[in-house]
Formats: structure tokens, C-alpha cells, sequence
């Protein structure tokens, strides 16, 4: 076996003793105590000629002489030793050596590693002491004094165990051939807190994360044993009998805690194990009750927060036992307070984190609206609070597939503040500015959310109303959102397109892309598809002005909202997923998708892959062609909608002769964007009229469209001559011209204004003359 070297904490610890034990002259020879009030440097607790206390350890000091006396005369090494100490009392001490002669004392004492037969004489020594306390505790009832010397003994054979811990690889031996875990365990109900607080260390030092994290199986089989022995019951029932008023009792609650935690990260099932026999989550919720944070509580508040996202039980049992309800009471008091202390910042942020683990459940949404849970997390959004970040991740968690929240978001008020935030006017000081980009990610989502889960149209149409306001700002800023997680997306897949990592599957890449922003551009895409399912025409035309600034066109939205469609996943129900499809298909629709080229699309996507494995040319050329012909279609159906036919339904083009089909599908909506024409110019309705009435055959032609229009089946395309193609260009070329020349628009509408002040003035001068 290897050489085991002590660790830096254990070398400093003796250092320290050792300098402590040089001074021990000047200290008392006794110290009286009723009982054992812990290990003191440089004594030991015992009856004596004195009576019952501390009594200086004259032991310690001789040890360090061992090596001076290893010659014939004793006399002499004393004396040498003595001189030596004086010499070394007579210098000024140094950090640096004072360390190297305790690493050195300490490998001189015969500190080697811990083996099979050292363990067996420690756990033998545990048990020995153990059963002398406990005969004596039963002989001398009555009479503390008489057992105080076993109890100090079986104390020193605890601590003892502690070495233990720096040779995980005797976990099994320690198992299967000493009867030291269930001694530990049966300590923990010894009525001397400090024992039973000795053993709890012990045990936690004995699972701590650093101690097993090269030896996983070892530490398996120590937390098989434990559970074997029903520690779980055990811990939990110590935990109420201490008292966190007293500092080493306060220190054996968060012991508990800890081994609570480095079991469940051993072994996961203990988290709802711990749950399900013992009363351990109403310890929790009742510790999070009270004002003052300390330690303690804050650990308290990270183990629920481990033990709710390590098991789906655990998290029904918190909806089923009002477990929601008692961690939102702990945090509304930060409603209207920001924490003042790192570890109370800590705190808070588990408390979110155990209610985002719950909402991850459907029924437990149900459970947080009932207690009124939005209308919290609104309050806090509202007041600037450190713990916005937080409140944001829970709504858009509780906002998720989740009708009843969608409602109360838009009942109680929160549009206002929750696009305040969307916009960035809402500023809050925080240390990590990192939470900016966080909650434009969340604000994004649950918006999607919102439109797309509310229970009633008239709910989402006050959300989609929000966009239209101060001049489309919001229409803006979503574009500016998308743009940029387009780009990010962009860049990553050209990333791993140069890299070529051939090892990584679709999963892998998927993962990759989602890391970059793939999600939020999905949800931004979202939102742009359910406004265009609205219908509201000044809000598609600044989508489309916006694309076509940055060259973009609806293609690359469609492409986004095709993806997301093609991997929904059924993790929520058949029918939830069904529901999902089924509105994805609906925003790619109103953009310009025939639903009748899915199947050639995914045939031609296969073809493409089968071309890209096998290096076909001619497979890889029809692909090629396949891809040009979409890419065609895509612009001819974005020209029309440039030209102000803002809604593209029914099929694309087959072929590239024919780029304006998809504008015979959205006839009324033409004609609804020609009369809005006028207005978003700002001329004036009466001269506009009379233009319209002038062109009268090009008026009766319309007429005659817009009647066989509603006469025909939706699916069937309607004949056109080449008079109508001829009046169709003219009429674009028109408006063409009068969006080219802002000047005449504003030379007729100072002329009107002209015109209503002479008529103003010669009425007021007929009045006069009356």
C-alpha cells in the first residue's frame, strides 16, 4: 500500500499543539469541572487526587523526547531535551519552521498509514469503552461522578475514528468485519449530546465528498450500511433533540445535514428515502420559519432544494403536504427587502430553486396559483428586488403549459411590468450582470407563454396589443432579440461545421446549439408566429420592414418554426404534444408554409443525408436542385409580401415561373392592406377616394375578384386573366411611385391645409359682415 502523508489541516493542527504544549509550564496543573466540557490542549479529563476535571498531560510533552532517549542514559537525552527546548523558547518563533519540526515530529512519532489491523484495534477500542459506559451508566445511575471516566474514554475512542476517513478503501472491511457502524449509530441516542455529537462528526467525516471521490464503490457500501442500520430514522430524530441554541450542538445539526447530503449524492435514492420514512420534510419546512438566517437554516433551505430535484416524489409530496405554500411564506418577507448577507442571498435563491423543481410537475402548478404564488412573484417583479432573476425563472416555469397562471399573469396586471423588463426600463443593481441576459431569455419565454396558453382570445389579444404600442417599440426590440440569437446560432453551427466532429450525433449537436441560444430564438419565433395569427396588419408590415432591413426573410422564421416542430417531444402526453403541432402548423401556415410539401421536404432532407453518407453526385446534385427550388419559392412568396399583401396562405410555388401564388390564397387581406394603404402614407382619405373612383374599370375589376374569391373552395386557385396580370402591375407600380415621393405627399397636404385655413378665414369674415 502507498505511503499516506498527513494533511496540511492535520499538520498545522499539531504545530499548534506542540506550541501550546511548549508553553504548558505556565499553566494550572488542574482544572476542576463537574463533567467532560471538551477536548482541551495540552489535558485530560479524569478523577485524581484533585477530584473531577482537567488535569495537565505531562504524556504529551514526553513524547516528543522519544527519539533523544532511544540511548542507554535517560538522564542525559532529558537533559538534552530540556536544552533544547529552552534554546527554542529562547529564539523568536517562525511560521515556516515551526510547521517543518511538527511535520517532522509527526513522522518521527510512528504517524504511518492506517491498515487493516490499526482499524481493527480502533473499532475494537470504540467497542470496549462503549460497553464499560454503558454497564457503568447502569450501575452508577444515580451517582454521575462514578461514570465520568468511561465517558471520557469512549469520547476519546469516537474521536479516534476519525483517522478512519483518510483510508476509504477500508469502508468494506469496516462494514463486513468490525461492528463499528451500528456502535456509531447507537451512540447517537447516548444522553451525553457531546458524544452523540462526536459520532455525528465522525459519520460526516466519513461520507464527506472529498474523502469517497475516488472511491465511489467503497462509499456505496458504507451508505448500504448505514441505511442497513436505519440511520436515516435516527439522524432525523437527533436533529430535533439538539438544542441550536448551544454553539457544539448547533455544529451537530448541520453534521446531520451534511451526511443527509453526501448520501443522497452517494446514492440518490436516499433523497426519497429520507423523505418517505422519516418526518425529515417537516423538520425542514418548520426550520425555515423563523426571521434570522443563519447557517443552519440556510442548509437547511439546500437540502430540501436537493432532496425536491432528485425525485418526482418528493416534489408531489411538497404540492400534496402544503410544502409550496410554506416555502413561499419564507419568501415573502424579501417582497419588500433585498437579503443583507451573502448567506442570506443563498438562502433565497434555494427557496426559488425548490419551487422552480416543483413547477417542473403539472399538478403542482395547480397547487402554486391556488396560493396565490403569481401574484407574489409579480409583487417582487414590481419592487426592483435583487431576487427578480429568481421570480423570473419561477413564472416562466409556473407560465409553462399552464392555462390558469397564463390567466392570472394577465388578470392581475403583469403585462405592464413584465415588458417593462422585456423593453430593459425596469433596472435593478445587481452584482452579476450576467442576469441581464438571463431575464431576456425569461421574459421572451413567457411571453411565448402567454400567447400561446391563455385560455381565452380576448387574453391574448391583450398581450399580442402590447406590440402595436409606442410605435411598434416592442415589435422592435423582439426583432432585435431574434436577430441576435440568429446570429449566435449561426456562428456556433459554423463553428461545428469547421471543427467536423464526426463522433458527435444529432443529440450532441442539438445540445450545442441549444447552449448557444437556439431555444430563445425558437421562443422569440414563437411569438412573431402567434402575431401573425392575429392578423393585425400594421404589425406584420414592421416584422417584414425589419427582416428585409437585415435581409432576412420570412424563410428563416419558417425554417425556426419547422425545426421546433419536427422536436417536440412527447414527454408531456400524446395529446399535449398534439396540441403543440398543432399551432406550430398553424403560424407556419398564416407565414407561407403548404402543409402539403412536408412530405416532399422530409424526403427531400433524406435524400440529401443518404447523399451526404454515400458521396453520390447525382444524389448530392438533386438535392442541391431540391434546395434551389424551396429557396425560390421562399423569395417569390416574400416579394408579394413585401408588396404589401401581408398574409401568405394556402400552397407555395411548385416552380419559380410562378413566385406570386401564394398571394391568390389571402385575397380579402390585399384588399384590407389597400385601404390601410393610404393612411399608414398619411394622405389625405378624400383625394385617395377620388383616385380609386376615377379608375373605374380597375374598381370593377376588383369587385368582380373579391365576389369569385368568397364563391370558391378554400383550397382551389382562382383563374386570372392577362388583363387582370397587366391591372395588377400597374396598381403596384402606382404605389411604387407614391411611396417614392414623400415630397408630393407633403406638397398636397400643405395645399389642403392652405386650402381649410382660406375657407376658415372666409368664413369668418361672412359671419362678420352679418
Amino acid at each position: 500500500m502507498t505511503d499516506r502523508r498527513l494533511a496540511p489541516t492535520a499538520i498545522l493542527q499539531q504545530a499548534i499543539s506542540q506550541f501550546e504544549q511548549e508553553g504548558s509550564r505556565a499553566l494550572p496543573e488542574f482544572v476542576a469541572a463537574p463533567k467532560f466540557q471538551g477536548a482541551r490542549p495540552g489535558y485530560y479529563f479524569g478523577r485524581g487526587a484533585s477530584g473531577v476535571g482537567y488535569y495537565l498531560d505531562s504524556k504529551q510533552a514526553g513524547s516528543q523526547l522519544d527519539a533523544a532517549a532511544a540511548g542507554d542514559d535517560a538522564d542525559a537525552a532529558a537533559a538534552a531535551a530540556a536544552e533544547a527546548m529552552a534554546r527554542r523558547a529562547a529564539r523568536p518563533l517562525d511560521a515556516e519552521e515551526l510547521l517543518r519540526e511538527a511535520e517532522e515530529a509527526a513522522g518521527d512519532a510512528g504517524m504511518e498509514m492506517l491498515d487493516l489491523k490499526g482499524l481493527k484495534r480502533l473499532t475494537l477500542a470504540l467497542e470496549r469503552k462503549y460497553n464499560a459506559n454503558l454497564e457503568a451508566r447502569m450501575r452508577h445511575a444515580d451517582a454521575p461522578a462514578k461514570f465520568l471516566d468511561s465517558e471520557a474514554d469512549l469520547d476519546e475512542a469516537v474521536k479516534a475514528l476519525l483517522v478512519v476517513a483518510t483510508a476509504p478503501d477500508l469502508y468494506p472491511e469496516l462494514v463486513a468485519s468490525t461492528n463499528a457502524v451500528p456502535t456509531l449509530l447507537a451512540l447517537l441516542n447516548h444522553e451525553n449530546s457531546d458524544i452523540a455529537a462526536d459520532a455525528i462528526e465522525v459519520m460526516a467525516e466519513l461520507t464527506d465528498g472529498d474523502a469517497v471521490e475516488d472511491n465511489e464503490e467503497e462509499a456505496r457500501v458504507l451508505v448500504d450500511a448505514l441505511l442497513e442500520h436505519d440511520a436515516l430514522p435516527l439522524l432525523v430524530h437527533r436533529l430535533s433533540a439538539f438544542d441550536e441554541k448551544v454553539p457544539a450542538e448547533a455544529a451537530a445539526v448541520y453534521n446531520i445535514l451534511a451526511i443527509l447530503e453526501n448520501m443522497a449524492e452517494v446514492k440518490p435514492e436516499v433523497a426519497e428515502l429520507a423523505l418517505e420514512k422519516t418526518k425529515l420534510l417537516k423538520w425542514l419546512l418548520a426550520r425555515l420559519r423563523p426571521r434570522e438566517v443563519d447557517s443552519n437554516k440556510q442548509y437547511a433551505s439546500e437540502i430540501l432544494a436537493i432532496l425536491v430535484q432528485q425525485s418526482d416524489a418528493n416534489k408531489r409530496k411538497m404540492g400534496s403536504t402544503n410544502g409550496i405554500d410554506a416555502v413561499l411564506q419564507a419568501i415573502a418577507p424579501y417582497r419588500n427587502r433585498d437579503p443583507e448577507t451573502t448567506e442570506e442571498e443563498e438562502f433565497v435563491e434555494n427557496l426559488f430553486d425548490v419551487v422552480a423543481s416543483c413547477l417542473l410537475l403539472e399538478e403542482n402548478k395547480a397547487v402554486f396559483v391556488e396560493a396565490e404564488g403569481v401574484e407574489l412573484l409579480l409583487l417582487i417583479l414590481k419592487g426592483k428586488r435583487a431576487a427578480r432573476t429568481s421570480a423570473l425563472k419561477c413564472l416562466d416555469f409556473a407560465t409553462t403549459r399552464c392555462a390558469p397562471a397564463c390567466d392570472r399573469v394577465v388578470d392581475q396586471q403583469g403585462l405592464k411590468t413584465l415588458f417593462a423588463i422585456f423593453m430593459g426600463k425596469l433596472k435593478v443593481k445587481r452584482k452579476d450582470e450576467s442576469a441581464a441576459a438571463e431575464e431576456e431569455e425569461r421574459t421572451v419565454s413567457i411571453i411565448a407563454s402567454l400567447l400561446l396558453n391563455c385560455s381565452k382570445q380576448s387574453r391574448r389579444d391583450r398581450v399580442a396589443a402590447k406590440f402595436v404600442e409606442a410605435e411598434f417599440e416592442k415589435c422592435d426590440r423582439l426583432m432585435e432579440v431574434y436577430l441576435r440569437y440568429e446570429g449566435r446560432v449561426a456562428a456556433e453551427e459554423a463553428r461545428l461545421a469547421e471543427e467536423a466532429e464526426d463522433d458527435m450525433d444529432e443529440e450532441e449537436l442539438l445540445l450545442a446549439r441549444m447552449d448557444a441560444g437556439l431555444f430563445t430564438l425558437q421562443q422569440c419565433a414563437l411569438v412573431v408566429g402567434a402575431l401573425w395569427l392575429v392578423g393585425d396588419v400594421g404589425v406584420r408590415k414592421r416584422i417584414l420592414r425589419l427582416l428585409h432591413q437585415k435581409s432576412r426573410t420570412l424563410g428563416s422564421l419558417r425554417s425556426v418554426l419547422l425545426e421546433y416542430r419536427a422536436n417536440l417531444g412527447d414527454e408531456d402526453g400524446a395529446e399535449e404534444r398534439a396540441r403543440q403541432v398543432e399551432q406550430a402548423t398553424q403560424m407556419l401556415v398564416s407565414l407561407g408554409h403548404n402543409p402539403a410539401d412536408d412530405e416532399a421536404e422530409k424526403a427531400a432532407a433524406e435524400a440529401k443525408k443518404a447523399a451526404a453518407e454515400a458521396a453520390h453526385a447525382a444524389a448530392a446534385e438533386a438535392a442541391a436542385a431540391n434546395g434551389g427550388s424551396a429557396a425560390a419559392a421562399d423569395a417569390g412568396g416574400d416579394m408579394e409580401v413585401e408588396e404589401a399583401e401581408a398574409s401568405e396562405r394556402g400552397a407555395r410555388p411548385a416552380a419559380p415561373a410562378e413566385p406570386d401564388t401564394p398571394a391568390e390564397q389571402d385575397t380579402e387581406l390585399e384588399e384590407g392592406e389597400q385601404r390601410l394603404a393610404a393612411p399608414d402614407r398619411q394622405q389625405p382619405r378624400g383625394r385617395d377616394n377620388r383616385e380609386g373612383a376615377g379608375d373605374g374599370h380597375g374598381g370593377r375589376e376588383r369587385e368582380r375578384r373579391r365576389s369569385r374569391s368568397r364563391s370558391r373552395e378554400p383550397g382551389e386557385k382562382r383563374p386570372r386573366s392577362r388583363s387582370q396580370d397587366r391591372e395588377r402591375r400597374r396598381e403596384k407600380e402606382r404605389r411604387r411611385s407614391r411611396s417614392r415621393s414623400p415630397g408630393r405627399d407633403k406638397e398636397r397636404r400643405r395645399e389642403k391645409e392652405r386650402r381649410r385655413s382660406r375657407s376658415r378665414s372666409r368664413e369668418r369674415s361672412r359671419r362678420d359682415r352679418r
